[in-house]
């Protein structure tokens, strides 16, 4: 592969077109640093897509072993009672309602007087 090439950003204001042309070209990056730190690069919208990808990935992957992880630990093998739950996350000033599956209890914001009215049968 072809070395990454590097460029001061003071050089690349009058080049930008130029380098955006070349990095497309070639699908090379191009490093802007100034004296000797990596500031930023320029990359082409393939190698963006690719990253952004990989990183999604990554990021799954790292979601499902959290999961994983607490399924698998004995301190989860008791529910957690919705009473309790709903004190820990602060959920006392909300309204509950049984929507979902079962008794599964979801959290929902009360209804304004306006959604009230609306809601009321006609007389």
């Amino acid at each position: 592969m072809n070395p990454i090439e590097r460029i001061k950003p003071y050089l690349a204001k009058p080049a930008l077109t130029s380098l955006l042309r070349q990095v497309r070209k070639t699908n090379r990056p191009i490093i802007f640093e100034s004296r000797g730190n990596h500031l930023a690069a320029l990359i082409s919208m393939r190698h963006l897509r690719k990253l952004m990808q990989a990183l999604e990935t990554d990021e799954d992957e790292h979601d499902w072993q959290e999961i994983q992880d607490a399924l698998a630990d004995p301190r989860n093998a008791k529910p957690i009672p919705w009473d309790t739950l709903k004190n820990e996350l602060d959920l006392q000033n909300r309204r509950t309602s049984d929507r979902g599956r079962g008794n599964q209890k979801v959290a929902v914001r009360a209804a304004s007087p306006r959604q009230k009215r609306a809601r009321r049968p006609a007389k």
